[in-house]
């Protein structure tokens, strides 16, 4: 094996314990599996196991095998990367779509009286989604900034609906709560299933294609703000 793909491996069974842990800080938050990661996480396994029965044969690999091998851990390895970034997707919807209800039940001022900080909060919300846009935009800079989303806003935005939920006043009530998680769902699947086609169609002609993911992660915002 070549020494670069021992690295990517390694950094593979690293990452994916945090990818693990992640999503069920998240599952619990959302109380629903996020069924585009879990399959993501499904198609990096499938990699690594075909990696795995090819060093496990009793011949010596050729350095075509080898090169194939390579190939085989750079798809898992951009398995996984979505499989992350589906997670922050998930957060950012989720609390986009349940704020969203709230204030269209109860309006921005009487929430305002119960989350003080609610003005400052909403524009994190919003500049979040401004960065998953820009992320879509440049791709190059899509592993930082999902990076900073992950670290400075994800917290902040879960914090935020817990603090929604735990006040009696201004929180939704539980049938709506579920018929939001629902619509969540469907969308979700949706963006995810259009990222794994644009990713599939670039590792097909290994050029520059329409970037479907963020055509459809569009169309489900401008769906939520209607």
């Amino acid at each position: 094996m070549h020494e670069s793909s021992r690295k990517r491996l390694a950094a593979i069974a690293a990452r994916w314990n945090d990818v693990e842990r992640r999503m069920k800080d998240i599952e619990l938050f959302r109380r629903d599996a996020i069924i585009p990661a879990i399959n993501e996480l499904r198609y990096t396994g499938r990699r690594v196991a075909d990696v795995l029965l090819l060093l496990t044969g009793s011949e010596v690999l050729s350095e075509q095998a080898l090169t194939r091998l390579d190939e085989q851990l750079i798809i898992a390895e951009a398995y996984l990367i979505n499989a992350d970034h589906d997670l922050t997707d998930a957060v950012v919807l989720n609390v986009l779509l349940h704020v969203d209800r709230v204030i269209k039940r109860h309006g921005a001022a009487k929430v305002q009286r119960y989350i003080p900080d609610y003005a400052d909060q909403a524009t994190k919300l919003e500049e979040a989604q401004a960065l998953i846009k820009e992320s879509r935009a440049d791709r190059t800079r899509r592993g930082d900034i999902y990076s900073t989303l992950a670290k400075d806003y994800v917290p902040l935005l879960m914090a935020l609906q817990h603090r929604i939920d735990a006040e009696p006043k201004i929180r939704l009530p539980e049938t709506e709560t579920k018929r939001g998680l629902w619509i969540l769902s469907v969308l979700v699947a949706i963006a995810a299933l259009a990222n794994i086609c644009n990713f599939g169609l670039s590792l097909w002609t290994r050029s520059h294609q329409p970037d479907i993911g963020a055509i459809v992660t569009k169309a489900v915002q401008d769906a939520i703000q209607r």
